[in-house]
């Protein structure tokens, strides 16, 4: 191995230290040399001299020759390696800008300026177009068809002329399958191997052109949509206003004086009224506009409490009031009526009852005076009963029994043959002695004032048995007593008809009959096993049952404080209640509770 240009030529034994590669330039027991060694010809050059003199044999000076060439060596051996180097780092710049360029998912193209010719296309224009690169590196650009407008093409050229960039220009292209896509390319000339070229990048955006297109069309249906929807609502808008005139002179022309009030932090306030409020109050209201109500109902808490429930329960109210307009100084009865309105309002509307109820007034005072003439027709009615009883008995039942004890005597001492025609009037004059006897009973029963209600009903119901067959039980259940003659008289005429209304409609088999005395009052309730009724159909004036029936029942016991009720189901039987006080008891008249609103 020689050293081109050295005249010493040196042996592999002295040189096998010395890699030309620039790996080694020193003796085994020397510090290798890097690459920097190689880009330094001057230390290179001191490395390789000292590396000589270890293994010359007389270990003598380098002479000049020598040192030159060792110098030309070094410079020679320092710029091959730094070519090579330039290489390798210009490999791994394109295998890097191969690499950035394929990841990129636009398409990307280089051609030449000139023809059009196609230098490189990255894998994402593979995707994009269906071409492979190598049926199209090589070839024209316009040979593969993509242009669906040729002109396309003049107009990307004339503007890459003209500026040398052609920014976001979309253009119609024809993939290898023939399918067309939207591309929005831009591109730039560039000088590659001493040749102008164009790099083109172009983006799909057919999807985002129909999206684009769809949104348009949304956009163009939405507005008309929002036309559409602007007439309904200035068409709702008109019939909402021509509506709330109606109503606004609906509510200036009701004939009940009616107040609008607002929330307004812890008040109500008012915000207006009618005409026919303005009217009660004099035309003074307006005086209270604005004004809260805690001041103009100063004197009604009960009022604010309802005006301030109905809010916040949203809900409505009517009661009837007595109110002192606070304005005139009139006191009058109204049905006030407190409706919430939304979001914070409350109307409220009046009624003057004021007359209606001065007319009930009335009307109660003559019902009273109504109740006690019945009563006391009632108390005359039984106690005629008891005069007639009486006069029946001691008169007219005395007078008969006489005459039919004389008709028996002459019949026994018959001497001209009338003895028959005697005792058929005997027997006649007996049978009326008998009626008379029955119609003192049914008028005013002697055993009733004699020995009481109770015992009065039993002999009633063992006189039914015999006649009817009907099976009358008595139940004591704390037996009346102290009642008066004249109560005993109507409840005994009450449970009598009862009992004759179940042998005539019910077809009972038996009737029990309940006696309970409370402190204040009496109760009898009569019981059947009949086949029961509608009870609201027999109370009326006009039913079959009328007359001295249920209905009358009622009207008789009503007077004196006393209850009449009926509990009947068909095919259950019936339930009669008969209430009466033991004294006398009106029933109290209503009356109307004294409030005050607006």
């Amino acid at each position: 191995m020689a050293i081109p240009g050295s005249r010493f030529p040196i042996t592999d034994q002295d040189a096998h230290a010395v890699r030309w590669n620039g790996e080694e330039t020193a003796a085994p027991d020397e510090p290798r040399s890097t690459a920097e060694d190689w880009l330094f010809p001057g230390r290179y050059q001191d490395r390789l001299e000292a590396a000589l003199r270890v293994r010359l044999p007389d270990r003598t000076a380098l002479t000049t020759d020598l040192r030159n060439t060792l110098a030309e060596a070094a410079h020679i051996m320092a710029g091959v390696s730094v070519r090579t180097r330039t290489e390798l780092a210009l490999k791994d710049s394109l295998a890097l800008k191969q690499a950035i360029l394929d990841a990129t998912p636009h398409a990307v193209a280089v051609t030449r300026f000139e023809d059009g010719t196609l230098f490189e296309i990255n894998q994402g224009f593979s995707q994009r177009t269906g071409y492979h690169r190598d049926e199209v590196l090589g070839r024209p650009f316009e040979n593969l068809g993509a242009y669906c407008d040729p002109k396309d093409r003049e107009r990307i050229r004339d503007e890459l002329m003209a500026r040398g960039a052609v920014n976001d220009f979309e253009i119609p292209f024809r993939m290898k399958n023939g399918m067309v896509r939207n591309l929005l390319i831009s591109c730039r000339t560039t000088i590659l191997s001493r040749q102008k070229c164009v790099v083109t990048v172009g983006t799909d955006i057919t999807g985002l052109k129909e999206a684009r297109t769809a949104l348009q069309e949304a956009n163009q249906a939405l507005e008309a949509r929002v036309r559409e929807r602007t007439r309904e609502l200035e068409q709702a808008n008109q019939a909402l206003r021509a509506s709330e005139e109606r109503l606004r002179a609906v509510y200036k022309g009701l004939p009940v004086p009616t107040y609008v009030l607002k929330r307004q932090d812890d008040e109500f306030i008012l915000l207006g009224f009618n005409d026919a409020a303005d009217r009660v109050t004099n035309g003074r209201l307006k005086e209270y506009l604005g004004i809260p109500t805690s001041h103009s109902l100063r004197d009604r808490a009960d009022v604010l409490a309802d005006i301030r429930r109905c809010h916040d329960q949203q809900t409505t109210i009517i009661r009837e009031l007595h109110y002192t307009y606070i304005i005139t100084g009139r006191t009058r009865n109204l049905i006030a009526s407190f409706a919430f309105v939304p979001p914070d309002m409350v109307l409220i509307s009046s009624i003057d009852i004021t007359d209606r109820v001065a007319a009930e007034k009335k009307l109660l005072d003559h019902q009273d005076q109504l109740r006690r003439m019945a009563s006391e027709l009632t108390m005359t009615e039984a106690r005629e009963r008891r005069r007639i009883a009486t006069d029946l008995h001691d008169q007219i039942g005395q007078i008969l029994f006489l005459v039919h004890l004389k008709l028996k005597d002459l019949a026994r001492q018959d001497e001209v043959g009338r003895a028959p025609e005697l005792h058929s009037i005997a027997d006649m004059v007996g049978q009326t002695l008998r009626d008379v006897r029955t119609l003192i009973v049914d008028l005013s029963p002697p055993v009733l004032r004699e020995l009481g209600l109770v015992e009065a009903i039993r002999e009633l119901g063992d006189q039914v048995l015999q006649d009817h067959g009907l099976l009358v039980r008595v139940h004591e259940e704390g037996p009346p007593r102290h009642l008066p003659l004249d109560r005993s008289e109507l409840l005994y005429r009450s449970i009598r008809e009862l009992i004759f209304n179940t042998i005539k409609h019910a077809q009972a088999r038996s009737v029990d009959i309940h006696f309970r005395q409370k402190r204040k009052h009496v109760r009898v309730d009569v019981i059947d096993d009949g086949q029961g009724f509608k009870a609201s159909r027999v109370l009326r004036p006009s039913s079959e049952a009328s007359g001295f029936g249920l209905f009358s029942i009622k009207e008789r016991l009503t007077p004196l404080g006393g209850r009449f009720r009926i509990e009947s189901t068909p095919g259950q039987g019936t339930r009669v209640m008969l209430t009466l006080p033991l004294t006398d008891s009106s029933p109290p008249s209503p009356t109307s509770k004294d409030d005050k609103t607006f």
